[in-house]
């Protein structure tokens, strides 16, 4: 098909990003040490697959050309297969390439370990322990796993390219507009690569953006489109400076949390902390290497002068917990069996029904495990359409606060032998410092029961804003330390921005809205779902 003559338009696009959350894109690979490595390229360096980038935009286009029927088709622009009929894609992409310390793509047979960059991508991926809990806070049956990831800070270069009629025979076929709208959702908020996006990684920040567009019918454009380079390290001359449109896709809204005292993020290193003879506090804040570019000059952050990071999933769970208590206030279900999205198949099965993951519209918000339905057969989980982010602290912005804790033997008064442990909290280093949290809502589209769906995300919608109006008047805790006063916060009431283009559905909910007694009803009529 692009041989075609009458496709004569080709567009290209030269990207390069900086990651803002670690990234992780799995291998599928057996590993000894880690349940999940990152893929890698010829050379051993971390690298983003083009598969990976064509399947996000084309995600994200379908949504936007659902709400906007000006725009293309997603299968006339992405292709399609559908049994002996199909179409191949009229997007192209290349898979992205690691930056070095020059702040250029690295070249084939490059000589890596002269560069601190490249050795720290082979040799420093970051591990993310994970334990799944429950709702009632302890470890859900075997939830212990990890996740390896590329760190904050590590930039790369991609290429996308459009190859189109100069005049199209009607909207089903490419627009002269296309290319540079797809270009504008990369800066999107729920644009995200790789794995766990909706828990907080795979985001980033384009940080230059090239663009050319070639007539490949007139002679001077052919030339020059010849005299592309084909390698992503070598310079294109031909290519213009572009600035992407900013792209709201879905909701979004920023918090800036004053902490009230000390918070903590556990899972730190303990012998970063320890003396010369191993000895030390065994709770320390979790902290992770990052890469800074200052005036193009990178800087490695390793040990205790990494960030502190309050990650996505600690931010998560709490959310989860504390939204699905209001929805079930707001729907005015409380112990009964009802309140669950539970199949009865479940519930017999020794299905806990007052499980939040159960709770019809938390389902939809934070995702839902894989499940058996009525008929005894598994059913595919699905992505929450709730997206948080880390939240990362300097080591300026925070002083260490170290306390020693000792247990009490409740009949004697004395103290336990063998129980005493400190621990290192982090405080405010001044009144102005802050800790951002940042959130977004890619609302799915419901293709059965639509208005039952629709009602059930609502409610959760109103639900977490009022979750969100507890965490910002210090009801909600974030972190460990509840129990010692750790990891309450305060902040102003949070207003989320809608989206671009389409119908503000759920913003009213989202800010506080509450849902009408017919939204109630929908939403306790989809009791049963299975999917969303």
């Amino acid at each position: 098909m692009l041989g075609r003559s009458d496709y004569s338009v080709f567009e290209i696009a030269r990207v390069s990003i900086e990651l803002t959350s670690p990234l992780s894109v799995g291998s599928g690979d057996l590993d000894l040490l880690y349940d999940s490595p990152v893929i890698r390229d010829a050379q051993g360096f971390p690298t983003l697959p083009a598969t990976s980038l064509i399947g996000v935009l084309r995600s994200l286009w379908h949504k936007r050309s659902v709400q906007d029927p000006n725009l293309t088709p997603t299968d006339a622009l992405f292709g399609f297969q559908e049994g002996s009929e199909g179409e191949r894609s009229l997007i192209e992409a290349s898979s992205a390439v690691i930056h070095g310390s020059n702040h250029q793509p690295v070249s084939p047979f490059a000589k890596w370990y002269d560069d601190d960059i490249l050795r720290s991508a082979r040799d420093e991926l970051l591990v993310r322990d994970h334990v799944r809990l429950n709702h009632r806070g302890v470890v859900n049956q075997r939830g212990k796993f990890d996740r390896s990831s590329v760190p904050v800070g590590h930039r790369f270069t991609f290429e996308l390219s459009l190859r189109r009629r100069p005049s199209p025979e009607g909207r089903d076929e490419p627009q002269s507009t296309d290319f540079k709208e797809l270009l504008g959702m990369l800066n999107s908020e729920v644009c995200r690569f790789g794995g766990k996006t909706s828990s907080g990684q795979g985001s980033f920040k384009v940080i230059q953006c090239q663009y050319g567009s070639f007539n490949l019918r007139d002679p001077q454009d052919f030339d020059r489109y010849l005299a592309l380079p084909r390698a992503l390290h070598e310079p294109a001359k031909d290519l213009s400076p572009f600035t992407l449109e900013e792209v709201n896709a879905g909701y979004s809204v920023n918090l800036a949390l004053q902490a009230e005292e000390a918070w903590l993020q556990g899972g730190g290193d303990p012998s970063l902390h320890a003396d010369e003879q191993g000895r030390g506090p065994k709770i320390v804040p979790y902290q992770e290497m990052t890469i800074t570019w200052e005036g193009g000059e990178p800087t490695i952050k390793r040990g205790l002068k990494a960030d502190y990071v309050l990650t996505s999933t600690s931010i998560r769970g709490a959310l989860r917990h504390r939204t699905a208590y209001h929805l079930r206030r707001v729907l005015g279900l409380w112990s009964a069996q009802v309140l669950t999205a539970a199949t009865p198949a479940e519930t017999e099965q020794g299905q806990d029904e007052h499980d939040p993951s159960l709770l019809t519209g938390i389902d939809i918000l934070f995702g839902q495990m894989h499940k058996t339905n009525k008929e005894g057969k598994r059913v595919k989980g699905w992505r929450g359409a709730l997206i948080t982010s880390d939240s990362r602290v300097s080591t300026s912005e925070v002083k260490p606060l170290a306390s020693d804790h000792l247990a009490i033997d409740r009949f004697s008064g004395a103290p336990m032998q063998g129980y005493l442990f400190s621990e290192v909290a982090l405080k405010p280093a001044s009144k102005q410092q802050r800790v951002k949290v940042t959130l977004g809502l890619n609302p799915p589209d419901f293709k059965e029961d639509q208005e039952a769906h629709q009602a059930a995300l609502y409610c959760a919608c109103f639900a977490l804003s009022l979750a969100l109006g507890d965490l910002t008047h210090g009801r909600l805790q974030l972190g460990a330390g509840a129990g010692r006063g750790f990891g309450y916060f305060k902040g102003s009431r949070p207003e989320w921005s809608s989206p671009r283009g389409s119908v503000d559905q759920y913003g009213p909910a989202l800010n506080g809205q509450r849902p009408s007694a017919e939204q109630i009803e929908l939403a306790k009529q989809r009791l049963g779902g299975e999917d969303a």
